[in-house]
């Protein structure tokens, strides 16, 4: 109880503190801005790899990019930056070891110690106004992120997250007092950790059905046992703020989206969920989610995994978003940005260039596991099944298994599978393979061939496969399943 009444208490002070003016010019869009980064690297022995990634809420898109150190340099990025964001900067693990913040039309200047036996988080200092911020979030920050147990019951798991959001809220708190962040920051913090709280305790019904198979229905006032704000204006640039909305559905998609995960599905759950918030969100709010929510149609990672006869299709069930959104979108900037951003991403999707059946495959040089250089060239006179995969993908690693059934199957019957890795991981890479006993041959990118393979194969998403016939033409590209690989090798033997 004690909990909850200091939950609340905080809750009354984030809503009714006078906003800063700083804080009005931080937290606003910024169109067509763009985000400098400069990592200044120092002893570098060794070519590495690291990934960096974000989340753009308008338009909405998860977006990553690629930081290879192979020498002491300065290392300069340019990102289209609308709003202020949180970057996420994963270890050769994957797993997430600093973060660090951006403001549109700004630079972040990081001093990058990249010696081997340092960890990354004390490896990095920054430089610029958000410095203080990004010391925060790579080595203040507390990073929880709890899933219900099985037996857990609703009201435990609850209680354990509001415990959980207290000790978020005292380590921001504490850290503050030692290093004293900018106050609009401090704000926007302290309702994103009371967010992401009611985020996680809204999530735990899905997490528990795709965990446990267990299927629990929400509480008819689960949205006022959140206890905090469904229609909050300060939340908007907040990441969990935003889930928390899109999960706010009627209640026959809590089995549903288990079910029938096609598109048909999900966009209706985009009309219905806009259509349950309607009774919650005021005008300017509804404006701006409705314009996130649809703007992640848009996104390149789901326009590039369709071929040109997909696309008509797809893109009248976005047109059919936009108009039943458009009443709802009453920030005429919105609007007018949303669509300039569909036409500029039809533009960019029409002018690719998709390999197809019957199309000559793009040739490769890459180094196997025992140090020899593997092409196509090769492999003439067999067919040659192309398996694209990274050892951060998991449903790619899940996928070993029905791959390795498939070359069981066909390969004692003039079949060659390639296994190519498109990350530079290499002993990642090596205890995959040894300990999913990955069949096949192996090869792994460096330089720029994972770059040139995607745009080669038109390689979006992955697990992602390309069976070439004995001439070296593609019979089919853009292969997701493995359901879908057994049907056309069926049709071939």
């Amino acid at each position: 109880m004690k909990t909850i009444k200091t939950l609340c208490l905080l809750l009354a002070l984030l809503l009714t503190r006078c906003t800063e003016p700083q804080k009005q010019e931080v937290f606003k869009l910024n169109y067509n801005s763009t985000t400098y980064v400069n990592f200044n690297v120092s002893n570098c022995t060794d070519t590495t790899e690291y990934y960096f990634l974000y989340n753009s809420l308008f338009p909405f898109d998860q977006i990553s990019d690629k930081l290879i150190i192979s020498k002491d340099s300065v290392y300069s990025f340019c990102l289209n930056v609308s709003h202020p964001i949180t970057v996420h900067f994963p270890d050769k693990n994957h797993r997430i070891a600093l973060e660090f913040f951006l403001l549109p039309n700004d630079t972040l200047n990081i001093h990058f110690n990249a010696a081997n036996n340092i960890k990354l988080s004390n490896a990095v200092t920054y430089q610029g106004k958000t410095a203080s911020i990004s010391n925060y979030l790579t080595k203040g920050k507390k990073y929880i992120a709890p899933c219900p147990r099985k037996d857990e019951t609703v009201e435990d798991y609850n209680s354990s997250i509001d415990s959980l959001t207290q000790l978020k809220l005292k380590a921001l708190e504490e850290y503050n007092k030692k290093e004293s962040l900018p106050a609009w920051y401090l704000e926007h913090e302290k309702t994103n950790i009371l967010y992401n709280g009611a985020n996680d305790k809204m999530a735990q019904f899905d997490q528990r059905q795709a965990f446990f198979n267990q299927q629990m229905t929400k509480p008819d006032n689960m949205i006022q046992q959140l206890g905090i704000p469904v229609n909050n204006p300060k939340a908007r640039y907040c990441d969990t703020y935003f889930w928390l909305l899109a999960s706010i559905r009627p209640e026959k998609y809590d089995t549903l989206l288990f079910q029938k995960r096609d598109d048909d599905t999900f966009f209706n759950y985009t009309i219905d969920n806009m259509e349950t918030l309607k009774k919650y969100l005021k005008k300017d709010v509804m404006s701006f989610f409705a314009g996130v929510r649809i703007s992640g149609w848009l996104s390149s990672k789901f326009l590039n995994d369709l071929d040109n006869n997909q696309l008509s299709g797809y893109m009248q069930k976005v047109d059919s978003l936009i108009s039943y959104a458009t009443p709802l979108i009453s920030d005429t900037t919105i609007l007018n940005s949303l669509l300039a951003y569909k036409e500029s991403q039809l533009k960019k999707v029409r002018k690719r260039v998709l390999l197809k059946k019957g199309d000559k495959a793009p040739n490769f040089y890459l180094r196997s596991m025992d140090g020899k250089t593997i092409n196509l060239n090769h492999y003439k006179g067999k067919k040659v099944l192309i398996n694209f995969w990274g050892t951060y993908c998991h449903p790619c690693i899940k996928s070993i298994r029905k791959k390795n059934m498939i070359f069981q199957k066909y390969n004692n019957k003039n079949l060659i599978m390639i296994n190519i890795c498109l990350d530079a991981q290499v002993e990642k890479w090596k205890e995959l393979i040894h300990k999913n006993d990955f069949q096949g041959r192996h090869v792994i990118c460096k330089g720029n061939w994972e770059k040139n393979l995607r745009m080669n194969y038109n390689i979006n998403t992955i697990p992602h496969s390309t069976l070439i016939d004995e001439e070296g033409l593609v019979i089919a590209n853009r292969i997701k399943t493995s359901e879908s690989l057994l049907n056309i090798l069926d049709q071939q033997f």
